[in-house]
Formats: C-alpha cells, sequence, structure tokens
C-alpha cells in the first residue's frame, strides 16, 4: 500500500486493466427500488436504507446509517444511529419520514426524528 502511494505521489503508478471475468454485477438502484416496505423484515429495511444511503458523500465524507428504532408512541420518535449528524441531510430524514407515514397511514401526524452519532473505536467512521 504505501508503495501505491508512493508512486501516486510521483505521478508513476502504471493503470493495470481490470479482469471483467472476476467482477460481478449488480443492477442499477431505481427509486421504485428504494421504497420501503415496512412488512419486510428489518434487515432488508435495514439494507435498503443503506443502499440507498452508501454512496452520499459531503467534503469526502461518507453517510452511514447504523440502524435505526421507533422510541416512542406519542408522538411516533425514530432515533437513527450514524456516522455524522452533519452529513445526516435533512432530505434523507424527510424520505425516511415520508416512507413511514405512507405506510403506516401516519399523513398528518406529527413526527420526531433523533439523530445519534455511533463513534468506532472513538473516532468518527468515514469509510
Amino acid at each position: 500500500l504505501l508503495e501505491t502511494i508512493d508512486k501516486i505521489k510521483n505521478h508513476s503508478l502504471e493503470p493495470v486493466k481490470q479482469d471483467d471475468s472476476l467482477s460481478s454485477y449488480s443492477p442499477m438502484i431505481t427509486k421504485d427500488m428504494s421504497r420501503l416496505d415496512f412488512s419486510e423484515p428489518a434487515r432488508k429495511i435495514h439494507n435498503i436504507i443503506r443502499g440507498i444511503t452508501g454512496f452520499t458523500m459531503l467534503d469526502g465524507k461518507r453517510l452511514k446509517i447504523y440502524y435505526m428504532t421507533q422510541a416512542s408512541t406519542r408522538p411516533p420518535t425514530f432515533v437513527c444511529f450514524v456516522n455524522s449528524k452533519d452529513l445526516f441531510h435533512y432530505s434523507y430524514q424527510r424520505y425516511i419520514d415520508n416512507q413511514i407515514r405512507e405506510v403506516f397511514g401516519l399523513e398528518g401526524t406529527p413526527t420526531r426524528f433523533v439523530i445519534r452519532e455511533r463513534e468506532k473505536n472513538g473516532k468518527k467512521d468515514y469509510k
């Protein structure tokens, strides 16, 4: 790794063509695929949320949503555990909130979100 970093710094790194026979393909994520169905197992919902937010970057740092839980019912309160509050953009909160409202018939019901950071080994996890 250090050798590769040195080559990058020195502009002497030679590109190597990837062996396409060793790669695997995944379908492109579409808007329809990001619809949350809360009758599905929690693991599947968790993976969908991670899939649609997996490449969200801000200033070179990546958002990770570790998990989400409902903490209260009056008002419905949801706690999201993320690697960085700053990276959890309000538009994601609105998206998740709208999906929950639609599935559970909560249109017009106030909801509350609490965003909590979870650190890895005492440091923020941006990888």
